[in-house]
């Protein structure tokens, strides 16, 4: 059996082969251009990766110019909150939804992680800044404890920048402290329902703690308390510093009293003469003084109790006078006679010498002669 010989014209022959080119040049062809569009594809994808992290790059120097130094411990002093938030809203609209490969992704972080801290540290300096005003006093209701709370969040990030705000905050409690013990120590005393020059020691401990205050409002509000209590010690302290001078004053006139009492005895004992006879015979007493080279001499003797005689003796001066003054039983009266040495009466001067009797209690009398 004879095989039928498949003769294939040469126009058939071409016409396959054209077929199966064809073919091979569709699937060549198409792999070409899938490869094409992904090469350009990654190609447009690392332009716009390089385009975002250049952009990164830039808003990164801004956010670097926040700060004194690489290490970013310290913010500029014209670095403020409106500067820092200005930039951070630029970025947040440009880079929102933007999708990141690792690395600019990356970047993208230390970028805002930059300008979070800026802003935290520009809050943190300016907070603890209005704590205090131009003239360094604790302003009034200043809310210290939030800004202490800022530096707490802020310090493990910023240790550094955190220690030296916290010299201001370290004041504005330290001022705090002291109205509160002035305040205290203010109000105890107008507690006091009886103030008194006692009360003194304490109105100036609190005093002392008022006038340590810097804050104007609070001085001057716990000084107009004050006030009124020291005048009220004031008072006391009068009142007992007159009765103190009347007390010191009582003594000193007894004792004037007593001294002019004492005074007045001892000048009658000195110038006052006194003689007395009771005896049942008879009695002599003599007194003799003598002055200006005169002498006088008074006998006096008591009637009652003389049965015999009375004697009385007469003195003389250098010069030859003599004066004499005799009393004789049964007689009260007394005579006496002065000679001066030219033989001359005198007279006894009412202005120098005073004479005075009166009966003692033995039946006698005393004569109080010369005062």
């Amino acid at each position: 059996m004879k095989h039928k010989k498949n003769n294939l014209t040469k126009k058939t022959k071409i016409i396959i082969t054209s077929a199966v080119a064809a073919t091979l040049l569709a699937v060549g062809g198409g792999y070409s251009v899938a490869h094409y569009q992904t090469v350009q594809a990654e190609e447009r994808e690392q332009l716009a990766v390089e385009k975002m992290q250049k952009d990164i790059n830039g808003y990164q120097k801004k956010a670097d110019a926040f700060y004194t130094d690489s290490k970013k411990e310290f913010i500029k002093d014209d670095t403020t909150a409106e500067t820092v938030k200005s930039l951070s809203d630029k970025i947040n609209n440009e880079f929102n939804g933007q999708e990141m490969d690792k690395e600019t992704a990356e970047m993208f972080m230390q970028l805002t992680n930059d300008l979070t801290d800026a802003n935290d540290m520009v809050l943190l300096r300016d907070g603890a800044k209005a704590l205090l005003d131009g003239e360094g006093a604790l302003v009034v209701d200043a809310d210290i404890a939030s800004i202490e709370k800022e530096a707490a969040d802020l310090e493990k990030e910023k240790s550094a920048f955190v220690t030296e705000q916290r010299k201001t905050i370290d004041e504005a409690k330290k001022q705090e402290a002291q109205i509160k013990t002035a305040t205290d120590k203010v109000n105890a005393l107008c507690a006091d329902k009886e103030i008194d020059s006692s009360d003194r020691d304490t109105y100036n401990d609190a005093k002392t703690a008022v006038d340590a205050i810097k804050q104007k409002k609070a001085k001057n509000e716990l000084s107009d308390k004050l006030a009124p209590i020291d005048e009220k010690i004031t008072a006391s302290e009068t009142a007992v510093a007159q009765e103190q001078a009347t007390q010191e004053a009582q003594p000193s006139s007894d004792n004037s009293s007593a001294s002019n009492n004492n005074s007045s005895s001892s000048t009658s004992n000195s110038s006052g003469s006194n003689y007395y006879s009771s005896d049942s015979g008879s009695s002599s007493s003599s007194n003799s003084s003598s002055s200006g080279g005169s002498s006088s001499s008074n006998n006096y003797s008591s009637g009652s109790n003389s049965s015999g005689s009375s004697s009385s003796s007469s003195n003389k001066s250098s010069n030859g006078s003599s004066n004499s003054n005799s009393g004789s039983s049964g007689s009260s009266s007394s005579s006496g006679s002065n000679s001066s040495s030219g033989g001359s009466p005198s007279s006894n001067d009412s202005s120098n010498n005073s004479h005075y009797e009166e009966p003692n209690s033995d039946g006698g009398t005393n004569i109080y002669d010369g005062w």
